[in-house]
């Protein structure tokens, strides 16, 4: 399901350069943040691309709502940087985070919009 989406997101952009999957976004962005924590990596990594395209498409929508995620998923605690693997709330959120950090880089790569993407960035690090 996951590369259906992202290949639906790739078509909409080479289509009609995003704005037709704007008002999919509400529809969207619940899947890929139920997904944003799965434990296997190439689903995550998945995850990011459709994020990170979606940003590059829809900067300022997008930007806010990974905005919002990171705030929202910001607590780790890792006493010698590793999340005790029975802490199952830093575990999520630290997994949320590098999907965020991924789709970030993967937006940057995309070429995202430089100046949308500058003021989002103290918020997103």
């Amino acid at each position: 399901l996951l590369s259906a989406l992202r290949a639906f997101i790739q078509c909409s952009y080479q289509q009609s350069g995003g704005e037709g999957v704007a008002a999919t976004l509400p529809v969207i962005m619940p899947h890929l943040e139920n997904h944003c924590s799965d434990t296997e990596e190439g689903v995550r990594t998945m995850v990011a691309e459709c994020m990170g395209s979606l940003t590059c498409m829809q900067p300022a929508k997008m930007l806010e709502k990974l905005s919002q995620m990171v705030e929202a998923h910001a607590f780790i605690t890792a006493p010698n940087g590793t999340v005790d693997p029975a802490d199952t709330v830093s575990k999520n959120n630290s997994l949320v985070c590098w999907s965020i950090a991924t789709s970030i880089k993967l937006a940057i790569a995309g070429k995202a919009d430089p100046v949308q993407m500058a003021i989002f960035m103290p918020r997103l690090l």
